[in-house]
């Protein structure tokens, strides 16, 4: 395995994905003052639907791609591959999307002006799906074959050119319209710049039937799970608008947006992820797979545990500073959602191993089961406790679906995930906590004062306790130095 390799790509991909987190930063004030708090909450709602029905109107057929691609070097089996997932996926979206709109047109009298409100905007919805299965695709190429650059700045033309849209589209007062052209027109873009140039390199076919066989094999057990996790990510919003408010969702999606923050940490782990791991399992270099495993938990969990125990002190100012007072939630509230967050992201290691096993449909039974416990989590916990009850049942969730992963995961594969490390990174977490809790966070100035102090403080306690070696400083040195400056 070339770690040097490795290590170049998350830290470029780190790099684009500054600049996809900062898209949702940028956009929380602009949405968040521009539209209101109700209207913020709609936004909030359709992005949401977005999410659930694109994975499962492309049948997950990006993810088997991924998975019998990854390894693969033959030319001609890489053009049937991709074009017969993308082809297909192309099509069961145009289908759904047909099936969605036909059926809205008779339903629509049967819900209340809230769900008209998205109703009225499900064409649109339905040509972004749609896109999505293209661009997706096109993205997913340069993903699966770890082609990094190209990779990158796709990324930062989901961020910089949705920003810009959006900002124009606003300024010329189309409110709620606004955030959803701006995601078409980079739809459209993405296509026109992958399309050509992923046919220059491998051509263009139609639709193999054995392929598809295959794909589907794998990739059936895993449409319900968009649902799922979709349920379980997404459905808190419909659920705190039916018992509370569309205000209320409004709030809890702009403290989600920042929760999101230990999501962009370790994004940039898993953009090449499952292709590194498909390539080692395949080639049957399991020792060197532990050793990957294990510094990809390591590594991420030096940035996110000094930010979830530390949010408790900034989180509530800086909401207030970013989307304004009518979106300030409670401490406990973001807590909650990055700690869900974190058990995600650590659950994600050892999904990939059943995945590499190919037991897509044990992942579904557990997802069935973790979603289901979602729905009665927040049916119990939001009436009674509010959107904080939506945030708890999140985290409880998250935390039971890692454990059970982790079991499962360590009947097929056992690795060493660093457990000393990780309750030093947690010692030095609540220190540093402590030396930030004595700060004022009245502009962003302090802010940003009190997080770099805090930075240095942590940074010093992780060299001193030895969580990080001299080696392992020695290597980043020479990396950053020799490597990271030649072509990707």
């Amino acid at each position: 395995m070339n770690f040097s390799r490795h290590t170049k790509n998350i830290i470029l991909i780190g790099i684009a994905n500054v600049f996809m987190y900062a898209r949702n930063i940028f956009l929380l004030p602009i949405l968040s003052r521009t539209l209101g708090v109700s209207i913020y909450g709609l936004w909030s709602q359709l992005y949401a639907m977005i999410e659930l029905l694109i994975p499962l109107f492309v049948l997950s057929l990006p993810a088997a791609a991924t998975r019998f691609l990854a390894a693969e070097t033959d030319k001609h089996v890489i053009k049937i591959g991709f074009w017969t997932s993308t082809l297909v996926a192309l099509t069961s979206s145009l289908i759904f999307g047909l099936v969605v709109l036909f059926i809205s047109v008779p339903a629509r009298g049967g819900f209340g002006e809230e769900m008209n409100q998205i109703i009225d905007l499900l064409w649109i919805l339905m040509m972004l799906i749609i896109l999505s299965a293209i661009s997706n695709s096109c993205i997913n190429y340069f993903r699966t074959f770890e082609r990094t650059t190209v990779f990158c700045l796709m990324m930062l033309l989901e961020s910089f050119g949705f920003i810009i849209a959006t900002m124009i589209f606003i300024s010329a007062g189309w409110k709620i319209m606004a955030p959803l052209m701006a995601l078409i027109i980079i739809k459209i873009l993405i296509c026109l710049w992958g399309i050509p140039k992923i046919i220059s390199e491998i051509g263009f076919c139609n639709i193999d039937r054995a392929t598809l066989r295959k794909y589907l094999s794998y990739a059936v057990p895993l449409i319900p799970m968009g649902v799922l996790y979709w349920t379980i990510q997404m459905s808190d919003r419909y659920l705190i608008d039916f018992y509370l408010s569309k205000e209320d969702v409004g709030r809890y999606s702009a403290t989600y947006a920042l929760g999101s923050l230990i999501a962009f940490i370790y994004s940039p782990i898993f953009a090449f992820f499952t292709p590194s791991v498909t390539k080692l399992w395949e080639n049957n270099q399991l020792d060197d797979l532990r050793l990957f495993i294990c510094k990809n938990i390591k590594y991420p969990a030096l940035f996110s545990f000094p930010i979830v125990i530390s949010a408790p002190m900034w989180g509530m100012p800086l909401i207030k500073l970013v989307a304004g007072k009518a979106f300030v939630t409670s401490a406990a509230l973001l807590l909650t959602i990055l700690l869900g967050y974190l058990a995600l992201m650590v659950g994600t290691f050892f999904v990939s191993i059943l995945y590499l096993t190919k037991e897509t449909k044990k992942i579904l039974w557990i997802n069935v089961a973790t979603a289901t416990l979602n729905i009665f989590l927040n049916i119990a916990l939001i009436p009674h406790v509010g959107i904080l009850g939506a945030g708890l049942s999140t985290l409880i969730t998250f935390l039971l679906q890692t454990v059970i992963f982790y079991l499962y995961a360590s009947r097929h594969f056992t690795f060493d995930f660093g457990s000393i490390s990780l309750l030093k990174i947690g010692v030095c977490s609540f220190i540093c906590a402590g030396i930030i809790k004595f700060f004022t966070y009245e502009s962003f100035s302090s802010l940003i004062i009190s997080s770099c102090l805090g930075a240095i403080v942590y940074i010093f306690l992780i060299y001193k306790s030895g969580t990080i070696s001299r080696n392992e400083l020695l290597f980043f040195f020479h990396f950053l130095k020799n490597d990271l400056i030649k072509k990707n």
